[in-house]
């Protein structure tokens, strides 16, 4: 099982431009639908964290965090985590974002799919 996980943050652009709040629910909206289509689900938490900038400063900011667990093998999965971080980027406007990809033990615990039971009155 493979863990991606994807960190960006959501203060301001990669021009130092706050991030418009319409557009940052836009592209929050489209990144969850992405991170599902492309592993069938995530986990999504919020961050705050820092970086320096060209300048020497140090910029802090909100951020958010994507998990996605898939059975997908590295192979397949090291270069979907990719193109889903650099959707990421993109539609948040940053000139980086953080992608970690992992093997962990894992699996799935699903419950037993079963038919309803229709109630006659």
């Amino acid at each position: 099982m493979q863990r991606i996980t994807i960190t960006a943050g959501i203060g301001e652009d990669r021009h130092g431009h706050a991030i418009d709040p319409q557009a940052l629910q836009t592209a929050l909206a489209g990144i969850r639908a992405t991170l599902a289509g492309a592993f069938g689900g995530y986990t999504e938490r919020e961050t705050y964290g820092g970086w320096i900038n060209d300048t020497g400063e140090l910029v802090t900011e909100p951020g958010r965090q994507w998990v996605a667990l898939t059975d997908m093998a590295a192979r397949e999965a090291d270069p979907a985590a990719e193109a889903v971080a650099e959707y990421v980027r993109d539609v948040l406007k940053q000139a980086s974002v953080v992608l970690e990809t992992e093997t962990v033990h894992g699996r799935f615990i699903s419950a037993p799919v079963v038919a309803p039971v229709s109630q006659t009155a």
